[in-house]
């Protein structure tokens, strides 16, 4: 079974659910460790991703600025994606 990919002119970020924690991972993340300090790099592809073990750990509004970081998009683009109680970060917790 596949895991929700965000795509803008190529992968972003996807979230992937494991039994104990959800995956947040960004393709190109080891490039954004020093905004976002929690970013484990790994693999091949500068993948980096943060382990989320509870609701509320991370916030909607921290992804908006890394989305936009990678994506090359808009920051407002970026928040519409990661916003609010309908975000696909929230709706992973459901």
């Amino acid at each position: 079974m596949g895991h929700p990919v965000y795509e803008a002119g190529g992968p972003v970020c996807l979230f992937k659910a494991q039994k104990d924690h959800v995956t947040l991972g960004f393709w190109r993340g080891a490039d954004m460790t020093g905004l976002e300090p929690r970013l484990v790099p790994h693999g091949g592809f500068q993948m980096a991703s943060i382990k989320i073990t509870k609701p509320g750990e991370i916030e909607d509004a921290d992804i908006a600025p890394w989305v936009a970081a990678q994506s090359g998009k808009g920051l407002m683009e970026a928040i519409a994606f990661s916003g609010g109680s309908n975000s696909q970060l929230a709706r992973c917790w459901r």
